[in-house]
């Protein structure tokens, strides 16, 4: 009878290999996620769509359903910790502000390494080149709508400097009538990132008139976007969390090696951009939106704990914060350093 012994167990592999159990077939099945980006889509967020459309997020086991447009950062921050979406896309401030109060989210990759905000004027009109420009102003009309970071940080700008900025008005309205309202004179000035300038440049210049900017970086440090998740799915399925940063590391890197094939992945996702304002917008991020000392040095993505808690206590001089959060609390590097590790295999 010894010699049948065996019988079993090799029944067992056999079942194993040919019909395997429901946990594996599970595993086996991609992981189905939807991306929520901070504003209207463009050049900027060329990363997501390669990634999408090379199929390094297939090559990860996952199914992205769609990448939305955001409605503002605070927005995306809101809706990450409600459930509404996996991975997020939004700037520091409302992230930290959710972390100071105790909200379950939290900072799995960087993105943007300085503040990318800029103020839009035209020459006959306020012509803002400077903070001094701007404080010099007898009264200003500030469009847009009251969720603007842009315009949330002023103020900061204005302390910063020294300078009184208590006479900018604030008007809302909605953003995509700015341009417009902009180029008619019925507001002074305007805010977004960086990457947006050639579509008010285009739009000013329509109406005869040429554009002045000035860049919020020269007067306020600290880290922009970065990619967040809520606290449950960090610590329900870190390998996830692992995969998706891993897959979009991989189209980070393919944008900045190959940026005339991301503007083209980019119109073939969304059609209706500008050329002109795609390849800017692009070429912007590329250049400059995601280097600094940390991520030349350690890659793209990395965080530096002084410089974050170097821009968490920022925030927290100019936005009420409900208490100061360690910046080890705020992020963490261990998925961009496993996939910078992955990728130089």
């Amino acid at each position: 009878m010894k010699r049948f012994q065996w019988l079993p167990i090799l029944a067992m592999v056999i079942l194993t290999l040919f019909f395997p159990s429901h946990s594996q077939a599970a595993e086996a099945r991609p992981n189905n996620v939807t991306i929520l980006l901070n504003w209207t889509i463009d050049g900027q967020h060329a990363p997501f769509f390669v990634a999408w459309n090379k199929g390094f997020f297939s090559k990860k086991n996952i199914e992205v359903q769609q990448i939305f447009r955001g409605q503002g950062s605070n927005d995306t921050v809101s809706k990450i910790i409600a459930g509404s979406a996996d991975f997020g896309f939004a700037h520091t401030i409302p992230i930290i502000q959710a972390i100071a109060a105790n909200q379950p989210v939290k900072i799995v990759m960087g993105f943007y390494t300085g503040e990318l905000c800029e103020l839009y004027t035209t020459a006959d009109n306020a012509n803002v080149r400077t903070v001094d420009d701007l404080a010099n102003l007898k009264s200003a009309k500030y469009g847009g709508p009251p969720s603007d970071l842009c315009y949330q940080m002023l103020p900061a700008i204005g302390e910063s400097t020294g300078k009184d900025l208590s006479k900018i008005q604030l008007i809302n309205v909605t953003p995509d009538a700015r341009i417009a309202l902009l180029a008619r004179g019925q507001i002074d000035m305007a805010g977004t990132y960086y990457t947006g300038e050639t579509a008010f440049r285009k739009g000013v210049e329509q109406a005869g008139k040429k554009l002045v900017t000035m860049r919020y970086d020269q007067y306020v440090q600290f880290y922009g976007n970065s990619m967040i998740v809520h606290s449950k799915l960090l610590n329900q399925n870190p390998d996830l969390v692992q995969r998706f940063v891993s897959a979009l590391l991989m189209g980070l890197k393919y944008t900045v090696e190959n940026p005339s094939d991301a503007e083209q992945i980019m119109l073939k996702y969304q059609p209706q951009l500008d050329k002109d304002f795609n390849h800017d917008s692009l070429m912007a991020m590329v250049k400059y939106a995601i280097w600094d000392e940390t991520t030349k040095s350690k890659g793209l993505g990395v965080l530096d704990v002084a410089k974050m808690q170097n821009t968490i206590n920022t925030i927290a001089k100019y936005w009420k914060l409900e208490r100061i959060p360690r910046a080890e609390v705020s992020f963490t590097n261990e998925f961009i350093l496993a996939a910078h590790k992955e990728l130089a295999k």
